[in-house]
């Protein structure tokens, strides 16, 4: 039976039995959140496997405490609690074996610590004001919690290009994919009571709330939907000019999971009223062609990520 020890302060002594237990726990919470996209990164060897799970898993646990203070079941001074100890971990100090892994990661593949504390921000941001009132707010929340998602797990795929030119575009992409799955999520949310866009997108394209909540896909939410998704896709483009830029496993890795949202994007502007489906934009079935074409290797070709040069 593994174990761990600590110092006198309570501080784990970190060896390679501390971050084998750590990555292990990493794999069980990124699971949590980023389950049914586990097969994006399916094509990675097993390091490079662990490193993202480190990731996700410090993500999934900021979900996790989003979800829990959205519904006043989770005391501010805990998710302090939790900021605090990310701190102390990055520094090398942790009493958990998770955050070790974290730290582990972000150590040896240089991740800019700014990217592991923006999904801390965003959640800060969301406890400050919980309803996002203007796009401003909404796109500040989705580049701090998605974009720095996708910052973050690039130095793991080996993203080789200047960090001036390439985190830009990362954060933009990530922050796309992450209003694409809010948007083909809206309907949904919103019958449950909550809405994430922001209500002045929904005022501009004079949508009826009402219609809408009684499954109705008038011309007025028709348009809404694709003005979103029109500028989702020109944040995308940014992310598809990047996979050529890490290694093979990452390029399959990139070019899978923008497939999957770009045709997503592409489902909700040539007929918004998939967002009232059951099934969802993407069903099961499309899903499943989607995996089963990165599982042997023949990911579809993409329109916006360019042409690979050979000189390069």
């Amino acid at each position: 039976m593994s174990t761990t020890s600590q110092n006198q302060s309570g501080f784990l002594q970190i060896d390679s039995n501390v971050l084998e237990i750590g990555y292990q726990n990493c794999k069980a919470s990124a699971k949590q959140y980023f389950g049914p996209f586990a097969w994006v990164v399916s094509n990675t060897d097993g390091g490079t496997r662990r490193s993202l799970d480190a990731v996700f898993a410090h993500v999934a646990h900021v979900c996790n405490f989003l979800e829990l203070l959205s519904t006043d079941g989770l005391s501010l001074d805990s998710w302090s609690s939790y900021r605090n100890e990310v701190s102390e971990a990055l520094t090398g100090r942790t009493r958990k074996t998770e955050l070790a892994a974290l730290n582990d990661t972000v150590t040896r593949f240089k991740i800019p610590k700014q990217f592991i504390f923006d999904p801390l921000n965003a959640v800060d941001q969301w406890v400050r004001n919980p309803e996002f009132e203007t796009l401003e707010h909404y796109n500040t929340f989705t580049s701090l919690l998605g974009g720095s998602v996708m910052a973050a797990t690039l130095p793991i795929l080996e993203i080789d290009a200047d960090p001036k030119i390439w985190q830009p575009k990362a954060i933009r992409g990530g922050q796309a994919i992450l209003q694409a799955q809010l948007l083909s999520t809206f309907v949904q949310d919103l019958q449950q009571g909550q809405m994430f866009i922001p209500p002045s997108e929904l005022k501009a394209c004079k949508v009826d709330l009402e219609a809408v909540r009684a499954g109705k896909c008038d011309k007025s939410f028709r348009h809404f939907c694709r003005v979103q998704a029109s500028r989702i896709e020109a944040k995308l483009e940014g992310l598809g000019q990047l996979v050529h830029e890490v290694e093979f496993d990452g390029q399959r890795c990139l070019t899978s999971l923008l497939g999957y949202y770009c045709h997503l994007v592409f489902k909700i502007k040539a007929d918004p009223s998939l967002l009232f489906e059951p099934d969802g934009v993407i069903n099961k079935r499309e899903a499943f062609k989607f995996k089963a074409k990165h599982w042997m290797g023949l990911e579809s070709k993409v329109a916006i990520i360019p042409e690979h040069d050979s000189s390069h």
